[in-house]
């Protein structure tokens, strides 16, 4: 009886898991097939490249912003632990890192013009504030500087992800949730 209950329950699991009928079609967001998927990597790919040139167009007349980490999170913590010889070697070394992110970007790059700003306000720059937030070539926030271009796009340097996202309208992109997988490379700013 065991042996036909076990044989029974196998046959239901493979009908309910493998039987087309009870398959779930893979989306993305908001409905979007899943890009993942062989046919829609096409249709993905030409969307990305009509957006990625339409980018570089605006950027023409706008502005690339670059996010500079701050390392505030680990900072604060080894200040915390009483470790603030740790904590002031790792504020230099991101400031080292800093300033030459800032260094490379003023030599090499001239397509548009460059603002730089600490990765903390990033949500200040987001709500429409367009001075106050950038950093000179030394670290510092100078109120004056200004950023009069309407479109910018954003530098950063992080971590590469697979992305199960896809493209997002920019009013409901805060309340998508990434299920994508990381990936331990890092891409470098310039």
């Amino acid at each position: 009886m065991a042996q036909l209950l076990s044989k029974t329950l196998i046959v239901l699991v493979c009908l309910v898991f493998f039987n087309p009928a009870f398959a779930q079609p893979v989306t993305g967001s908001h409905g979007n097939e899943d890009y993942k998927e062989p046919k829609s990597h096409e249709k993905f790919r030409k969307r990305r490249i009509t957006v990625a040139a339409w980018q570089i167009n605006q950027l023409k007349e706008g502005a690339l912003v670059v996010r500079l980490n701050t390392n505030q999170i680990l900072i604060n913590e080894l200040k915390k632990r009483g470790q603030d010889d740790l904590a002031e070697k790792a504020r230099l070394e991101q400031a080292a890192i800093n300033i030459n992110t800032i260094r490379a970007y003023l030599h090499n790059y001239k397509f548009s013009p460059v603002y730089f700003l600490y990765s903390n306000h990033s949500d200040t720059l987001l709500k429409g504030t367009t001075s106050g937030v950038f950093v000179d070539s030394t670290l510092k926030v100078n109120p004056a500087i200004t950023m009069k271009e309407k479109f910018y796009l954003l530098a950063d340097n992080d971590f590469v992800y697979n992305s199960s996202i896809g493209f997002v309208p920019e009013d409901s992109a805060k309340f998508v949730a990434e299920r994508g997988n990381l990936h331990l490379q890092s891409f470098p700013l310039l």
